[in-house]
C-alpha cells in the first residue's frame, strides 16, 4: 500500500510539473492578453532577446485610431460599447458593472437587488460587510438569505473576475473558477492552496504546503507564480486607478456589404510581426563557434521560437473562434444589441474542439470593431437570450415599431421571425398595448 501511495504521489507531482511548466504558464498568460498587452510583451522580449527582430512594425494601433476618428459614429459615444469603454480611467467600477447588468436577463426585482449589492461594493470590488448588507437587502426587498446569495452569485459572474467577493480567499477562488482549467486536478490544487494554505503561501512556506498536499515543492512554487502573475487580489482597482487603464485596440473588424459579411483579422494583417534573425541562425551553423556562445544562442533561439509559436497559436485560435461568433451574431451586426442571441463559451469549445479554458481566455479581453461599435468578444457570447424577459422583449418590439411605423402586428411578427426571433402576433400585440402604441390603422390615420 505504501508503494502504491508513492506511485500516485509521484504521478501527481509529475503531472503538476508538466502542466505548470514556465512555457505553459506563459501560454496561458498570452492567450488572456489584449492586443495592447501583446505589444508590450513583444517590445520587452525584443529588447531582452538579441535573436528576436521585428519583421513588420505595428500599424494596427494607428489604424484603429484613424478608423474611429473618420467613422460616422460618435468618437466618445456610440463607437465603443459601454462594456468595452468602461476600462478607461473616467469610468468607475459601479458604472461598469451597471452597464453589464443592462445586458443581463433579469426581472425588475432581481435587477434592483443586484444594483443594490453593487452599490455597496468598495473600490476594490469587495462586499466586505456582507452580513449587514444582506440584512438591509432582506428588509428593503422582502427576501430571504437564499435569495440575496443567489443574486450575489450572479453579480460575481460579471467582469472583472473576482468582483463581488466577500474576502480575499473568495476573490481568488472566483478567479480560479473563471479560468476553467483543462485538468480538474490542477483546478483542485489551486483551490486547495487558496482555501487551506493562503497564509503559508504568502509566507513562502512551499515545503510545508507540499508536504500537506503530497506534491512536489516546485509544483507549489509554480502555483504561487501562476497566482502572482494571473490573479488580481483587488480586481476593482483597475477601474478606479487611471494608471491601470488600457488602450482599446480591436483585433478584428467586421464590415457589412449588403448581405455579405467581411471579417478582417487585424492582428495578422496590420499587427506587429517578429522572427528570429538570420544572423544568429547562421552563427549556429558555424562549426567554429565556441560552446558557451552556442549554448547561449540556442537558449535565446528556443525562447524566441516559443514566443513566436505562442502568438501564432493565439491568432489561429482567435480566427476560428471569431468566425463562429460572427456567423451566429449576424442579426446583431445588422440591427443592434437587442438582436444578440445566446452563445455559450462551452458550445464554442465543443464546436472548435478546444477547451472551455482556452475559449474563456481568448474572449476575455479581445475587441472587435463592428457596424454597431467596438465590443469585447465576451460581450458577443451572452449566456441568455435578451428577448426572453418582458423588459427586453418590449424594447425589441418597440425598436421595430419605430423602424417600421406602418407595419401591422402580423407584419412585425413576420419581420422578427425573419430575423431569427420567432414571436407570435398576439405577443407583439400584447407588448404594443403595454407600451401604449396604437394600432397600425390608427397610426397611419393619425
Amino acid at each position: 500500500m505504501i508503494k502504491l501511495r508513492q506511485t500516485v504521489s509521484l504521478k501527481q507531482q509529475l503531472k503538476l510539473s508538466q502542466i505548470l511548466s514556465p512555457k505553459m504558464i506563459q501560454m496561458l498568460k498570452t492567450f488572456s492578453f489584449s492586443y495592447s498587452e501583446v505589444l508590450d510583451r513583444v517590445a520587452r522580449d525584443v529588447e531582452d532577446n538579441v535573436v528576436l527582430e521585428v519583421i513588420r512594425y505595428d500599424h494596427l494601433a494607428e489604424y484603429a485610431a484613424n478608423r474611429r476618428t473618420t467613422s460616422s459614429l460618435d468618437f466618445m459615444g456610440r463607437d465603443i460599447s459601454e462594456f468595452a469603454k468602461a476600462r478607461s480611467d473616467t469610468d468607475q467600477l459601479h458604472t461598469f458593472l451597471f452597464s453589464q447588468l443592462d445586458l443581463e436577463t433579469l426581472s425588475d426585482t432581481d435587477d434592483a437587488i443586484a444594483r443594490f449589492l453593487i452599490s455597496h461594493m468598495d473600490d476594490r470590488g469587495y462586499i466586505e460587510d456582507y452580513v449587514d448588507i444582506r440584512a438591509l437587502a432582506k428588509t428593503q426587498f422582502g427576501i430571504d438569505d437564499r435569495k440575496v446569495l443567489s443574486i450575489l452569485r450572479g453579480v460575481q459572474k460579471l467582469e472583472p473576475d473576482g468582483v463581488g467577493a466577500r474576502s480575499l480567499k473568495e476573490c481568488l477562488l472566483l478567479q480560479i473558477e473563471s479560468h476553467h482549467f483543462d485538468d480538474d486536478r490542477l483546478s483542485e490544487a489551486f483551490k486547495t492552496v487558496v482555501t487551506h494554505h493562503l497564509d503559508a503561501l504568502g509566507a513562502g512556506q512551499f515545503e510545508d504546503i507540499a508536504t500537506a498536499m503530497g506534491i512536489a515543492s516546485d509544483g507549489v512554487a509554480a502555483i504561487a507564480e501562476f497566482i502572482r502573475a494571473n490573479l488580481n487580489p483587488f480586481p476593482g482597482l483597475a477601474y478606479a486607478t487611471p494608471t491601470m487603464s488600457q488602450t482599446i485596440i480591436p483585433s478584428f473588424e467586421v464590415v457589412l456589404d449588403g448581405d455579405q459579411i467581411e471579417l478582417t483579422h487585424l492582428e495578422q494583417t496590420m499587427g506587429i510581426q517578429i522572427g528570429v534573425s538570420d544572423r544568429y541562425i547562421k552563427m549556429l551553423a558555424d562549426p567554429g563557434i565556441d560552446e558557451d556562445t552556442r549554448t547561449y544562442v540556442e537558449d535565446r533561439v528556443r525562447k524566441a521560437n516559443e514566443l513566436i509559436d505562442t502568438i501564432q497559436s493565439r491568432q489561429r485560435l482567435m480566427a476560428d473562434l471569431v468566425r463562429r461568433v460572427v456567423q451566429r451574431q449576424t442579426e446583431f451586426l445588422k440591427h443592434g444589441l437587442l438582436y444578440l442571441v445566446p452563445l455559450l463559451q462551452k458550445e464554442l469549445a465543443e464546436q472548435l474542439g478546444m477547451s472551455p479554458s482556452t475559449i474563456s481566455r481568448i474572449v476575455s479581453s479581445k475587441y472587435i470593431l463592428t457596424p454597431q461599435g467596438i465590443f469585447t468578444l465576451k460581450q458577443l457570447c451572452p449566456r441568455d437570450h435578451f428577448g426572453l424577459t418582458a423588459k427586453r422583449l418590449e424594447q425589441l418590439i418597440m425598436s421595430v415599431f419605430q423602424e417600421y411605423p406602418g407595419h401591422s402586428d402580423l407584419k412585425i411578427a413576420t419581420l422578427l421571425a425573419d430575423r431569427g426571433m420567432p414571436i407570435a402576433r398576439r405577443t407583439v400585440t400584447k407588448y404594443r398595448l403595454l407600451a401604449g402604441v396604437t394600432s397600425s390603422f390608427d397610426r397611419l390615420k393619425g
